[in-house]
C-alpha cells in the first residue's frame, strides 16, 4: 500500500509530533525548577523552619519547675528558678546534660522518664519514682 503524502513532507510530520511533546515537556520542567528555585529564595531554605518548644509548669516538685517540651522532637529542657538544664528524650527516657552538681545544689528530684504526653499534659516520673502531671502553660 502507498501513501499519497510524499516522503519528504511524511519525515517532517512524523517528527513535529515529538518534537512538541519534547518542547512542552522541557518547558514544564523547566517552570517547575524555577518554581522550586524562587520558593527556596522565599523561605530561606528547603526545610520548614524549627518550631518553638511548648512550656509545660510541673505541680509537686520542690522548687516548682517548668518543662519545655513538643511531642515528636527529641530535645526537653527544665528550668526552675535561674536554673536552666538542657535534655534529650529516647524512648521515654531522659537524659540531662550537666545534671551532676546543678541538681545536688537545688535538691530537685528531677523528671527521668515520660510515661504519657498529649496536647495539653505531659505525666512524668522522677528521679525518687514519684509520679508529676505537668499542664500545658498558656501563651501570655
Amino acid at each position: 500500500m502507498q501513501s499519497n503524502i510524499p516522503t519528504r513532507l511524511r519525515l517532517t510530520v512524523g517528527a513535529i509530533i515529538p518534537v512538541a511533546v519534547i518542547t512542552t515537556i522541557a518547558c514544564a520542567i523547566i517552570g517547575m525548577i524555577g518554581f522550586i528555585v524562587v520558593h527556596t529564595v522565599q523561605t530561606h531554605g528547603l526545610m520548614p523552619r524549627p518550631t518553638q518548644l511548648e512550656h509545660y509548669t510541673c505541680d509537686g516538685f520542690d522548687p516548682p519547675i517548668q518543662i519545655a517540651f513538643r511531642h515528636g522532637l527529641e530535645v526537653m529542657q527544665l528550668q526552675t528558678g535561674g536554673l536552666s538544664i538542657q535534655g534529650s528524650l529516647l524512648n521515654g527516657k531522659i537524659t540531662w546534660q550537666g545534671l551532676s552538681g546543678t541538681a545536688n545544689t537545688a535538691r530537685l528530684a528531677v523528671p527521668t522518664e515520660v510515661i504519657y504526653d498529649d496536647a495539653r499534659s505531659l505525666r512524668l516520673v522522677a528521679s525518687d519514682r514519684s509520679q508529676h502531671v505537668c499542664t500545658l502553660t498558656p501563651l501570655r
